[in-house]
This record gives C-alpha cells, structure tokens and sequence, in this order.
C-alpha cells in the first residue's frame, strides 16, 4: 500500500511541475540565477520533468502491482540511472535556449 502512496506523491509532483506551480522542484533550476534561467526553455524543462517523474511514479506502481523481487528491482534501479542521464542531457541541449 506505501508504494502506491509513493507513486501517487510523484504523480502529483509531476503535475504541479507541469503546471508550472513546482518549478522549485526543479534540481538546478531552482537555485540558478536569474541569468541562468534565462537560457532555458522553462517549458520544455517542465515537460522533461513530468515525463522523468511520471515513468518514475509507473515504475513504482508496477513494482508493487507485479510484486517485482530484488533482480527486477534493480534492473528498474538501473532504468532509473539511464533514464536520469538521458534528461540531463535533453535539458542541457533540448531544453536551452538557442
């Protein structure tokens, strides 16, 4: 039953970002100067978030939906590393301003 508490705390983060009420949950963004935020699209960022939270808050409902073991877990952990990676990536180039 927590993770199911858990993953619905992501989903409504993922929301508030997207919504543009949460953008101090943006790691970065939220302690950069305003100069510094200036170079990026926040809208594009927002939407970077909400899909990195959201795979996040699926991931932990299937976790607890499919009863996932300790190998499953982390592969998912592993997913989570990439995944982290990869919308580091797109928010330093897809996300900037040209």
């Amino acid at each position: 039953m927590e993770m199911y508490i858990i993953s619905l705390v992501f989903a409504t983060m993922a929301f508030v970002v997207l919504l543009g009420k949460g953008d101090f949950l943006i790691s970065g963004y939220n302690t950069a100067s305003k100069e510094e935020k200036a170079k990026y699209d926040i809208g594009r960022l927002r939407l970077l978030v909400f899909v990195m939270v959201m795979i996040v808050s699926i991931g932990i409902s299937l976790s607890a939906l499919l009863e996932w073991d300790e190998v499953e877990m982390s592969v998912f952990a592993g997913v989570i590393v990439v995944l982290s990676v990869i919308s580091t990536v797109l928010a330093n180039c897809w996300a900037k301003k040209r």
